[in-house]
């Protein structure tokens, strides 16, 4: 990947995660290192739903991986499977909490 210093007026390369920035090609939805909270969030906003939390466990489960935009249930299940929590729907709503 290419980036350009504005201040120093200069380009150099690094290191990319090319997945990260083509993942739209796949049907993916790209995290990196994001919190659980977050990531449903955006999962929710995906497929028009709202998120409501039981317990604190949302706000330290960080996240990263690619999810599916055009499966929600795979989706659910792959972060229910990561972090041993229960994600339920119900009335266009994403229920989660530990089991």
């Amino acid at each position: 990947m290419a980036v350009y210093d504005t201040q120093v007026k200069q380009v150099s390369r690094k290191q990319a995660d090319t997945l990260l920035y083509t993942s739209w090609k796949n049907d993916l939805l790209p995290f990196k290192e994001r919190p659980l909270r977050e990531v449903l969030r955006t999962l929710g906003d995906q497929f028009g739903y709202a998120v409501d939390f039981e317990g604190p466990a949302a706000d330290s489960l960080i996240f990263t991986g690619y999810l599916s935009t055009s499966d929600l249930q795979q989706s659910i299940l792959t972060l229910e499977q990561t972090f041993s929590i229960k994600i339920s729907k119900e009335n266009r709503r994403l229920h989660v909490n530990n089991q």
